[in-house]
C-alpha cells in the first residue's frame, strides 16, 4: 500500500494477477512514483482494477466501476471462436452491480505480428481488424460494455490514473450538477450577470434571459413562465419531446394582453423555435437569433 496526500481520496484496488498481463508489471511502480494510494489483492473479477472512495477517516466505499484487463493473447482467440460476448457476459454476471470497462491491451502488437506472419506464408488464419472492430462494437451495442484500446504500458498506466481521477471527482461533479439544477443552469454573458438570491432572483434571471431574444416582450416572457416557471421545467419538457415537438412547444401558448381571454394572441412558431434551439441545440454554428 502506498499513499500521499495527492491521491488520498481514493484507493486503487489492483487484482494480483495483473502482474502477469503484458503491461501489468509497469503499473504499480508508476502508481508508487506518482503517490497514488493502491492495494494489490485478490479481486472478485480476475485481472480487474476497481476504486475505493475514502469517506471519513479509514472508512471506505467501493465504487460501482471496474476496469477489466484483457490482453490480445486472450482477446483474439475469443473473437476468432466467437466466444467474446459469452466471456464478457460471465464477467458481468459475477458482478451484476458493477459497470465494467474493458482495457484491451496490445492490439496493435497483435496486428503487427499477424502481418509479419502473413508475409512469411503462415497458414493459420488471423483475426482481421474488421472482425475485431465488429466484435467490440457488438459489446457496446448489445451489452453496453465500453472499451479502451491500449497499445503500450504508458497508455495503460495513464488510463488507470484517469479512471481513478474520474471516480475521485464524482462527488464534486454531482455537487456542481445539483448546483446547476438549483440555479436552473442559467449561463449568461459575464457582462450581463445579475445577482441571484433565492427563488425570486432565479425567476428574474429566467425572465431576463427570455427577454434577450428578439421579439420577446415582458408579456411573452411572463406567458411562457406561467406554463414553465423555471428553466428546469422547460428543459425537462424539451427532453420529453421530439425535435419537432420541442421546436413548436411554446408556439401555442397564449399571450394575455388584459383580463379578457378573448383578447389574446399566441407566441408563434418562430420565437418558439429560437428558444428551443438556444437551450437544446448542440450545433454551435446554428443561427438562433437575428442578433447572433
Amino acid at each position: 500500500k502506498m499513499s500521499k496526500n495527492k491521491s488520498a481520496s481514493v484507493r486503487i484496488l489492483v487484482d494480483h494477477n495483473i502482474q502477469k498481463t503484458i503491461y501489468g508489471p509497469q503499473l504499480l511502480p508508476n502508481l508508487l512514483k506518482e503517490g497514488h494510494m493502491y492495494e494489490t489483492t485478490k479481486r472478485p473479477i480476475r485481472n480487474s482494477i476497481s476504486i475505493n472512495r475514502i469517506i471519513q477517516g479509514s472508512n471506505e466505499q467501493e465504487e460501482p466501476f471496474c476496469i477489466v484487463i484483457m490482453d490480445y493473447e486472450v482477446l483474439m482467440p475469443l473473437i476468432k471462436t466467437k466466444e467474446l460476448q459469452s466471456r464478457v457476459k460471465d464477467i458481468m454476471k459475477s458482478a451484476p452491480d458493477i459497470k465494467i470497462v474493458l482495457a484491451l491491451c496490445g492490439v496493435s502488437t497483435y496486428f503487427r505480428k499477424t502481418k509479419d506472419k502473413t508475409k512469411k506464408n503462415v497458414t493459420e488464419r488471423p483475426v482481421h481488424r474488421s472482425e475485431f472492430e465488429w466484435a467490440v462494437t457488438e459489446l457496446q451495442i448489445l451489452l453496453g460494455v465500453d472499451h479502451r484500446v491500449l497499445n503500450n504500458a504508458e497508455e495503460f498506466c495513464l488510463f488507470v490514473k484517469q479512471f481513478a481521477k474520474s471516480v475521485a471527482e464524482i462527488p464534486l461533479k454531482k455537487e456542481l450538477y445539483e448546483k446547476d439544477l438549483l440555479t436552473d443552469g442559467c449561463a449568461m454573458d459575464r457582462q450581463q450577470t445579475i445577482a441571484v438570491s433565492g427563488s425570486h432572483g432565479l425567476s428574474r434571471l429566467f425572465k431576463e434571459q427570455l427577454m434577450s431574444f428578439t421579439g420577446v416582450t415582458l408579456e411573452i416572457a411572463e406567458a411562457i413562465m406561467n406554463v414553465y416557471p423555471t428553466i428546469r421545467s422547460l428543459i425537462e419538457a424539451y427532453e420529453e419531446s421530439s425535435a419537432c415537438e420541442g421546436a413548436a412547444l411554446l408556439s401555442t401558448i397564449p399571450i394575455r394582453r388584459n383580463i379578457q381571454m378573448s383578447n389574446t394572441r399566441k407566441i408563434g412558431p418562430e420565437i418558439s423555435r429560437r428558444i428551443y434551439l438556444y437551450y437544446m441545440s448542440d450545433d454551435k454554428k446554428v443561427i438562433i437569433d437575428e442578433r447572433d
